[in-house]
């Protein structure tokens, strides 16, 4: 009988645990999927709490942050969805300046969104010193405006005009492709929230990252600056900006974000990227070349 007795406590209690359990359970993903915080880490945008996995973008040849399918500053968003990602050769969730440039710390600028330091396979070539709005903070105690300046780089001697007018069409076939929309190719970007661009590099005393998508309007941190106009990509229509996320309210349809025969990405229900690819700027954008990262 005593058996009888403590096989029926042993049972009232397994059936007080499974209560207990039930609720949470109900909250588990199912066995088959993947649950992801926040947005597809592929560059779709199922909304919260969607289950697509993650593909992996590559950066030449290598994986970074922007790329690697991991959110790195554990705000919800992975890759091409957090808005601090500048593409797969991005190595920083958090900052638009990632830990290369910050070594670098030079005044002459190649593509800033190549993932690499070196002018010699991009074409694009420009001096920090021809920007008038640079000012002592911005400088650093370095490159300060001085529209004089002449930059002597691999045999050649180009002024600050030259520079603003006249990128070579290895810098536009190289780097205009894969520059946000309202962004030049040497980080300086323009949202449409704001009345000035910003220079997505700015640093602080420490040398430390200070801009990031969450304080663009801040111009002690995103400091002022000019874009060059003979390497621009203006955001134009119903194009996704830098800094918006989304098209211009009022704008229907996707024929018109994506100009360049590219599939759009970005948006509710639109799916991801396919491989070699990356959603910048709301289209699915080439990033295979074999420059990249190098």
């Amino acid at each position: 009988m005593s058996y009888r007795v403590e096989i029926l406590k042993a049972l009232h209690r397994l059936s007080t645990f499974l209560l207990l359990l039930a609720p949470l359970l109900a909250l588990a993903p199912a066995c088959n999927s993947v649950l992801l915080v926040g947005r597809d880490r592929d560059g779709s945008s199922g909304g919260a709490d969607s289950n697509a996995v993650c593909q992996i973008r590559l950066c030449g040849v290598s994986v970074l942050a922007c790329g690697d399918c991991v959110d790195n500053d554990a705000d919800g968003l992975v890759d091409s969805q957090d808005p601090d990602c500048l593409g797969p050769c991005h190595d920083s969730e958090s900052a638009f300046l990632d830990a290369k440039s910050m070594q670098a710390n030079r005044c002459t600028e190649d593509c800033y969104f190549d993932g690499d330091l070196g002018p010699g396979n991009d074409g694009c070539n420009y001096a920090l010193q021809c920007d008038p709005l640079r000012d002592p903070l911005n400088s650093q105690g370095k490159c300060g405006y001085d529209p004089a300046f002449i930059l002597k780089l691999e045999g050649t001697s180009q002024s600050c005009t030259a520079l603003q007018t006249a990128q070579t069409p290895q810098c536009l076939q190289n780097c205009l492709a894969i520059t946000p929309n309202g962004c030049d190719c040497f980080g300086c970007c323009k949202s449409p929230h704001l009345d000035h661009a910003v220079w997505i590099g700015s640093k602080d005393a420490s040398g430390n990252p200070t801009c990031n998508a969450a304080n663009l309007a801040d111009p002690n941190r995103c400091r002022p600056c000019t874009q060059v106009s003979s390497c621009l990509n203006l955001c134009e229509g119903c194009e996704v900006c830098f800094g918006s996320g989304a098209p211009a309210i009022g704008c229907t349809g996707t024929q018109s974000r994506c100009t360049q025969g590219q599939a759009t990405c970005g948006q509710p229900g639109e799916l991801g990227c396919p491989g070699g690819s990356y959603c910048l700027s709301g289209c699915c954008v080439d990033t295979s070349a074999s420059n990249l990262g190098k």
